[in-house]
Order: structure tokens, then sequence, then C-alpha cells
């Protein structure tokens, strides 16, 4: 990427296809901005994709958000691309999520989502803020309806996103003398439960539940219980034996096949096939180098992302894109851009207000309250 007049913007999270992260790179890209584009592996099929796709103006950089002195090399670059005129924008979109009990969730998976939801949104907005400054451009973060209305199931997740919206409160009021805008994005859409599962954090998470936990609880409720908290009434039989998703399975663990809004753009999700040819880190300018083996002979499996179409989740997705673009674009961006159901709103405006008992009641009816330990069963029975 040559200097130019174009507005720079750094986004992280933009490994995985059709995230947002990879979505918003190339809708600014195509909108004559200079888009640094942030990648957990910038030798992975999706930053790879996203390099093709892009125009002279978009930048593969490695940056994967849990590691300071990438972070800090991404820095150095950027300023020497930008020079004096500062950063327009840095968009936080770089994320992981997870559907577990707390008595079944390991400190392991608190310390990542935390790592990468929270703390890595902290780094990569400290180490910019100074270009920022300079000119009076804005941060905007990813956050979550989860991030104001914590459910069962989401304790982890949930409190990344708590401690987002905290953050950035403190900064939008400190940034305020600068002229400098901070903006949250708020989206209320959940990955299905099948998707949930297809994942291979999911698998390894379960896999790490200790015994006795797996013996109170049963091997069904695992899977029964992540359908039920993401809203789907669709069940994997719990019985196969072959199912490497059950608590008390040997089996190897799944990989992903699908690339959900709430994907993690820092775990590097990604196929046995694209563990093979992702090796090692490149820089950018190898991202389109012709002795590099061509993305349309790789193996199906491999590219079923680059080629996956129609998803449910499309419009929705559409509609955090847009409250991304207007935060980035806009004069005079909102503080916060909710994007949800009327229900949804309406959740999050009276969580506050009702009293606690009421949420609860709410929140743990219907599906989730059908899925009972079977410890509890046998107790009753």
């Amino acid at each position: 990427m040559a200097k130019s007049q174009a507005k720079p913007v750094v986004i992280t999270g933009c490994d995985v296809p059709n995230s947002y992260g990879y979505e918003l790179a190339l809708r600014l890209d195509h909108q004559g901005y200079a888009v640094f584009a942030g990648c957990a592996d910038c030798n992975s099929i999706g930053a790879r994709s996203l390099a093709s796709r892009g125009t002279t103006n978009l930048a593969i950089l490695q940056i994967d958000v849990t590691k300071q002195d990438e972070i800090d090399d991404a820095t150095e670059m950027i300023n020497d691309m930008i020079g004096d005129d500062g950063l327009w924008a840095v968009v936080n979109c770089a994320e992981s999520y997870t559907v577990a009990e707390v008595d079944w969730c390991a400190m392991e998976d608190f310390d990542e989502i935390m790592q990468v939801n929270f703390l890595g949104t902290v780094r990569v907005t400290k180490s910019l803020l100074h270009l920022i400054r300079k000119a009076r451009g804005r941060v905007i973060n990813l956050s979550s309806m989860a991030g104001c209305v914590s459910r069962a199931g989401q304790a982890a997740y949930s409190s990344s996103k708590f401690a987002i919206e905290a953050f950035s409160d403190s900064l939008r009021q400190e940034m305020l003398k600068w002229g400098v805008f901070v903006s949250l994005v708020e989206p209320a859409f959940f990955p299905e439960g099948n998707a949930v599962l297809s994942d291979s954090e999911t698998s390894t998470r379960l896999q790490r539940v200790p015994k006795h936990i797996k013996d109170a609880y049963g091997d069904e409720y695992f899977t029964e219980y992540i359908h039920s908290v993401s809203g789907t009434l669709k069940r994997t039989p719990s019985d196969d034996p072959s199912n490497p998703l059950l608590p008390g399975s040997q089996s190897s663990t799944l990989t992903s096949g699908y690339s959900s809004m709430k994907s993690d753009s820092s775990m590097k999700h990604r196929s046995p096939q694209e563990k093979k040819i992702a090796g090692g880190k490149s820089p950018t300018s190898s991202l389109k180098d012709p002795k590099r083996q061509s993305l349309t002979s790789l193996p199906s499996s491999a590219t079923s992302t680059l080629k996956s179409q129609g998803s449910p989740n499309l419009s929705n997705t559409n509609r955090v894109l847009h409250a991304l673009m207007e935060a980035v674009t806009s004069p005079s961006p909102k503080v916060r851009y909710f994007v949800g159901s009327f229900q949804d709103r309406v959740v999050k405006s009276f969580s506050s207000l009702l009293p606690t008992v009421v949420m609860d009641t709410y929140l743990t009816s219907g599906e989730v309250s059908k899925v009972v330990p079977k410890l509890i069963k046998e107790k009753t029975e």
C-alpha cells in the first residue's frame, strides 16, 4: 500500500471469511478508504482471500491481538505509512465466543475469551490512540447485547463484553477533549447450536470438563444445553457413540465448516488442510505471490468457507455491517449502535429496571428451562 490521501482505518479480526472484520474491510476498501486489515495469521485462507479480493488500498497486517509485540510492529508500520495525518479509525472486531456454564467452563476458557475480546481491544486501542488523536478520529469497539444483559451459558463471553462497555464509556469521556469519538456496536445475534457444536474450540472445551462434573450433568446435557441457549430446537444425537462432541468421547475434534458472525477471529479455526498450507507467517507481499498454491487448487474442504452463501444470519450481518460503516464514515457517529429486534431492545432497556427475579425467570424460560442435569433427574424420579 502506497501513501495516499484516503482516510486510513485499522480493523482487527479480518481473517475469518464472512466475519464482521472481513466484510467491513472489503466494504471500506471499495469505498476508497486505506484499510489495514489485521489478521491473527496473515497466511491463513481468510487473509489470502481478503488480499485477493481487495484493491491496492488494502494491506494485510499480522496482528494477533493477544500478542503485544505483533501489535507494536503493526503500529510502527502503520505510522510509517500514514505519516503525520494520523489514523481516521480503529475498529476492534477480533473476538472469541463460547457457550458454557461456569461449572463446566475451565479457567483457560475465561482467560482466552478475556485475552481476545477485552484485553485485545485494550492493547490495540492504546497502541494506536496517539495516531487517532492526531486525526481527531474515532474508536469503534464491537460489543454485544451480552455486554448489557448476561444470560445463562454466557458468563465468559458476557464478562468480556461488559468489560468492553466499561472501557469504552471511560475512554469516550477521556477523549472528548481531543475531539475523538468512541462508539460501541452491540449486535443481539448468536450462532445456532449446530454452528457452535461444529466448532473445534467447543469440542476442545467439552473435552476439558472434569469427570465428576460430566457424571453429575450427564453426557446428553451439554449438547442439549448449547442448543437451548442458542435458541434452536434441532438436537445433535447424543446417543451416537461416534459423536466427538460428547464430553466423554475420545474422538478427535471436529473442524469448523461455518463462518458465524460470532466467529473466533483470533483462535484461528482452520481445517487440517488449512493448517497444512498455513505453515508459517508471511508478510503482506507474499499473499499475492504467484508461486503460492492458489485458492482454487486447494481441497474443497479447505475452501468451503470462501464459497458459503445464503447464511441465515445474512440480513442480520448486513445490519451490523451498516452500523459499523456508519460509525466509521459518519461525521458525528452515535455512542451506541444497537442491532437487534424490537424484543431485544425491550429486554435490554428493561433489564436494569425490572426486579432481578423477573428478568431471571424470563431469560431462563423456554427451551433452556427444559434442560435438566442427570443428577437432578435422578433425584426427582
